[in-house]
């Protein structure tokens, strides 16, 4: 049986095709100058460790992010409420400095106004 080895280009593997008086088969033969040489068997590798992440390392991660932020979480809002609060009792004894300033302020105006009213009073009555 006389066998005549073609090389058959596929997509992503080269077959060693077989010729003989039977019919054509092909074996997967990995060419040397192939670029996909190792990459099945580096999948291989990687897919266990994927899932060991995903099954066991993100739960860990999400429990020790929930432990960690939450106690931190509370305490900005707090804080920030705390803010709120301080900002509000100082924005309430400005304005009653304010009032008390323009009160003062009106109670000035009305004794210039009484000294005026006065002061003319007596300039009416010398001449």
């Amino acid at each position: 049986m006389p066998r005549e080895a073609v090389y058959c280009g596929g997509a992503a593997r080269t077959y060693l095709c077989n010729v003989s008086e039977t019919g054509v088969s092909s074996v997967p033969y990995v060419c040397p100058s192939d670029n996909s040489i190792g990459k099945g068997e580096q999948m291989d590798e990687l897919i266990p460790i994927v899932a060991i992440f995903f099954t066991i390392g993100v739960p860990v991660m999400s429990l020790a992010a929930h432990f960690v932020l939450r106690p931190m979480i509370r305490d900005l809002t707090g804080a920030i409420q705390g803010a709120k609060g301080k900002e509000k009792e100082q924005f309430e004894h400005r304005l009653t400095r304010l009032e008390d300033a323009l009160l003062e302020q009106n109670q000035q105006l009305a004794q210039l106004v009484e000294a005026e009213s006065f002061r003319r009073k007596l300039e009416a009555g010398k001449t």
